[in-house]
């Protein structure tokens, strides 16, 4: 059962709007050699794009639902304590977004932080004109059209994304990565994101993605859950609040996260949940 307090219709309907004003700022940003850029204390930049959209975000939804606290990366958490609350990152793919390339996007979601459930998931790739958005228990929509992750691909092999290796490594679980490139012939390092969205719309069959924040997946757990996929998390090794994810079709899912050894500490999302191994 969804937040008994949230109108979800309202909700998605600000989450777009917010989502709107985010590509706007970050499109007319994108691309300029001037862009202001700084180094972050865990090495990844933010640039004065991400700082101005999120802003942007900010004062869309302190407009249309100015009851609901807001959770950004560029500019903390107006509630620490809050029981529901927006969570974005207002360019997550940075890297890419500095270097001129369009695999980026931008994140946001409506979490139930009491009972931990996101209500609302809206992912944009405003370079290449897709927006992602679902609600609970209204499906997940691209661009406006209904959006149903298929269990079969139908293809003869399977393609898997995963993020950054820095990020394996990070997160400690390098060897993963190692694996999968053992048991991947189609390893494809679509990240942040990007490879969500591919992870989403089935382009690729499942994604791999380790050391995510809050902000970098909340949008996603309730895509993937809404459009039919699985969606699984385990808590990171870098600790805190910080988990890794492995997310797509449920069949390729299960697959990998049977062959990276993933136990007892996984929680799963979506229509066929992991039955887990125990130790």
């Amino acid at each position: 059962m969804a937040h008994r307090h949230v109108d979800l219709d309202r909700a998605l309907a600000a989450g777009l709007a917010a989502i709107e004003a985010a590509e706007e700022v970050v499109l007319h940003h994108f691309g300029r050699i001037d862009l202001a850029i700084e180094i972050k204390g865990d090495g990844s930049p933010v640039s004065e794009a991400d700082q101005a959209a999120e802003v942007a975000v900010r004062a869309v939804l302190a407009r249309l639902t100015p009851e609901i606290p807001v959770l950004g990366e560029e500019h903390g958490d107006d509630d620490p304590d809050a029981s529901l609350r927006w969570v974005v990152d207002p360019i997550d793919g940075t890297v890419s977004f500095v270097h001129g390339l369009p695999l980026f996007g931008s994140l946001l979601a409506l979490h139930d932080v009491a009972d931990d459930r996101v209500l609302v998931g809206v992912l944009s790739l405003p370079a290449l004109g897709h927006r992602y958005a679902a609600a609970w228990g209204r499906g997940c929509t691209r661009n406006g059209e209904p959006l149903v992750l298929k269990p079969n691909s139908g293809r003869a092999r399977q393609i898997v994304s995963v993020g950054d290796p820095s990020w394996f490594r990070a997160s400690k679980v390098l060897h993963d990565y190692h694996t999968l490139v053992d048991a991947s012939p189609y390893l494809r390092g679509y990240a942040d994101a990007f490879g969500h969205a591919m992870a989403l719309g089935g382009g690729v069959d499942a994604m791999v993605d380790p050391g995510l924040q809050p902000w970098d997946l909340l949008a996603s757990r309730c895509l993937i859950r809404e459009a039919g996929g699985l969606f699984l998390r385990r808590p990171s090794a870098q600790g805190g609040k910080v988990e890794d994810v492995i997310m797509g079709r449920p069949g390729p899912v299960r697959e990998i996260a049977r062959l990276l050894g993933w136990g007892a500490d996984v929680a799963a999302e979506g229509t066929e949940p992991l039955e887990v191994s125990r130790p």
